[in-house]
């Protein structure tokens, strides 16, 4: 008889939520060294996480971290989410993204959206890139 333990060995985990309503902290994990590119919050807990990796253009927060996502992966490297649970999302969303402004670090949270009716998905793609490349990559 099999050992499950054998079966899941190469499975991750993480810990099942106890709450749902969460602040996070999108970048990327180098070693010791974390930078920070997007600063978010959400009633969904890791459900928002999924809104990300389908990353659909007629949601421009979604494409533009979906996209910053996939293009730091496509270079190597490690995106992470830091998040904690909160009782005041939106207060805490602005706290940290103050703080991490306040750090010298530029976020995507001000890379200026876009309508998917009157917008070409490539070039909204090509700016998320050069966004990352020149704010976020530029400091590894």
């Amino acid at each position: 008889m099999q050992n499950i333990n054998d079966t899941i060995n190469d499975f991750e985990t993480f810990n099942f939520p106890l709450f749902s309503d969460i602040v996070y902290i999108v970048g990327i994990q180098k070693e010791e060294k974390f930078i920070p590119f997007y600063v978010g919050q959400s009633s969904r807990h890791l459900g928002r996480m999924g809104d990300y990796i389908s990353a659909q253009f007629n949601a421009p927060t979604d494409f533009k971290v979906g996209e910053a996502v996939k293009y730091i992966q496509q270079k190597g490297f490690l995106a992470v989410v830091k998040f904690k649970t909160t009782n005041s999302r939106q207060e805490n969303e602005r706290r940290y993204t103050m703080e991490v402004r306040g750090m010298g670090y530029e976020l995507l949270n001000d890379l200026p959206g876009f309508r998917a009716s009157i917008s070409n998905l490539e070039d909204e793609r090509k700016k998320v890139q050069e966004f990352i490349r020149h704010k976020v990559l530029s400091r590894i």
